[in-house]
This record gives C-alpha cells, structure tokens and sequence, in this order.
C-alpha cells in the first residue's frame, strides 16, 4: 500500500437561513489528484484507482457527508508528465 492514500472524509454543511438547499437532488463528491506542470495553469489528471465519486449522505439535518478509502495512485511523481 506505498500510494495508498490516507481517507478521505468530505463534509458539506449548510449555512443558517439558507433554506433547504441540501435537500435538493442527490449529490455527489469526487476526488481527483494530478500534476501542476511549470508553466501551465491547469492540472493534469494523474488519475486515482479506487471509487473516487460517491454520492454525499446526510449524516445530521444540515450536513451531508461521503467518505473515500482505498484510493490508489496510479503514477507517482517519478513517472508524471
């Protein structure tokens, strides 16, 4: 497990008075991880093995949350762009 990365826990909280927003339609988080190449201003997607997209559960009235385990790096800083 040398790239394995440690969970990951995403929590998204809604701000008092916002009205209800979270209950909307069913979302989701995605975990992403890359390179920032000298010159450029974008990431390049370096890519995770794993579930990287899980849809967010509501753990509390105001709060959703989904937790990420297992993800792999597939290229390490030796083998990117």
């Amino acid at each position: 497990k040398k790239w394995c990365l440690p969970r990951i826990s995403v929590v998204v909280s809604e701000p008092l008075g916002a009205g209800g927003s979270l209950g909307g339609p069913p979302l989701v988080a995605m975990v992403s991880c890359g390179t920032l190449r000298a010159g450029h201003e974008e990431l390049h997607d370096q890519g995770l093995a794993g579930e990287s997209t899980q849809r967010l559960n509501r753990t509390s009235g105001a709060q959703l949350e989904a937790s990420f385990s297992s993800l792999l790096l597939q290229h390490t800083s030796f083998n990117c762009g």
